[in-house]
Parts: C-alpha cells; sequence; structure tokens
C-alpha cells in the first residue's frame, strides 16, 4: 500500500508540474503576440489597416462613361468607414509641404493612396510607378490602387506594376502596396 501511496504522490507532483510548464508556455506564446501587437508602428498598423480595407471590403462599379476622377469621389465617400473606425484623419487631394505634387489621399500623413483607373497598354503603370515614388518622399507607407476595367487578369497586373518597381530599387517593398481590383466586365477574372 505504501508503494501506491508513494508511486501516487509522484504521479500527482509530475501532473503538476507538467500543468505549471504548459501553463508558462501559454503566457510565454501570449506575451510574444502582444510584444508583436506592441511593436507594430503607428505608421504600419495605419498602413495595414488601410490596405486590408482596401483589398477586401472596397467594390467599384463600371460605369461606361466614368473617369479616373469618379472613381476617387467614390473611393472618399467609401474611406469614411476608416475614419469611423478608426479615427483615422484622411484628405482628398492632399498636396504636401512642398506644393509640388497632389497625392488622391493622404491617411493620417502616413499613408499616401494613388489611384489609377487601368484601360491598357502601359502608360498608367509606369505613371503609377513614378508617383509612388515621388510620394514616397512625402508619406512612409504608400498604397497603389489599381481599378482594372480589361480582361487582364489582376494578378498578372500586379506583378506586372511590382517588377517595374522592385527593377526602379527605390523604395523598399515593404513602403508600398500595389492593389489590383477588377471592375466591369473582367470582375470574374480575379485569379
Amino acid at each position: 500500500m505504501s508503494e501506491f501511496v508513494i508511486f501516487n504522490g509522484i504521479y500527482e507532483t509530475l501532473a503538476g508540474l507538467i500543468f505549471y510548464i504548459l501553463g508558462l508556455i501559454l503566457l510565454l506564446s501570449f506575451l510574444v503576440v502582444v510584444k508583436i501587437k506592441l511593436s507594430q508602428t503607428k505608421t504600419d498598423r495605419v498602413f495595414n489597416n488601410v490596405s486590408e480595407f482596401l483589398e477586401n471590403e472596397t467594390y467599384f462599379r463600371h460605369g461606361k462613361h466614368k473617369t479616373e476622377k469618379d472613381y476617387q469621389q467614390n473611393l472618399e465617400g467609401k474611406l469614411e468607414v476608416l475614419t469611423e473606425r478608426h479615427g483615422y484623419n484622411i484628405k482628398y487631394e492632399a498636396v504636401p509641404k512642398n506644393g509640388k505634387y497632389r497625392v488622391d489621399f493622404v491617411v493620417e500623413n502616413l499613408v499616401g493612396i494613388e489611384m489609377k483607373f487601368y484601360q491598357g497598354g502601359h502608360k498608367i503603370e509606369e505613371q503609377l510607378c513614378r508617383q509612388i515614388i515621388n510620394y514616397s518622399k512625402y508619406y512612409p507607407k504608400m498604397i497603389g490602387l489599381v481599378l482594372n476595367s480589361t480582361n487582364k487578369n489582376d494578378k498578372d497586373l500586379k506583378k506586372e506594376i511590382e517588377e517595374i518597381m522592385d527593377n526602379l530599387n527605390v523604395i523598399g517593398k515593404k513602403d508600398y502596396r500595389i492593389i489590383v481590383k477588377s471592375i466591369g466586365k473582367s470582375s470574374q477574372k480575379k485569379d
């Protein structure tokens, strides 16, 4: 009987130790997650929130006579959601201090958004890349939002623009994001 009591005592001690170690592992995991979230800068948080919103929550309807300006004005209304959710200050057609350029949107004076209405060709791709580079001097993060009204695959168009940016090698990949959204007839051509 005494052997059973000793074995039972060792078993309980071992089980307690295992639960204690598991508790420590869980606590450490939680602290790592908290540290990662806290280490993310305000700029990164704003950049990620805006990017995720544009990628996942914005949709544009094709209009036969719509211009890029029409889509920008449409986006201006959609961006109000970010102000409601996060209290972001968003400026439309913002001019940096030097007054030389006008970016389509600026969020919290940290993230610039340049929108392009793509109807084919390479002119828009190159223009967008030049603008992202120019505006990156004034805003730490840039988003290029391309509305694709062609049958060109969104992923292919995004890849082409990113390749131009990589070849220019002026700003780091973590400082800009290209988002391509289909509109009109091509809206089924996302993959």
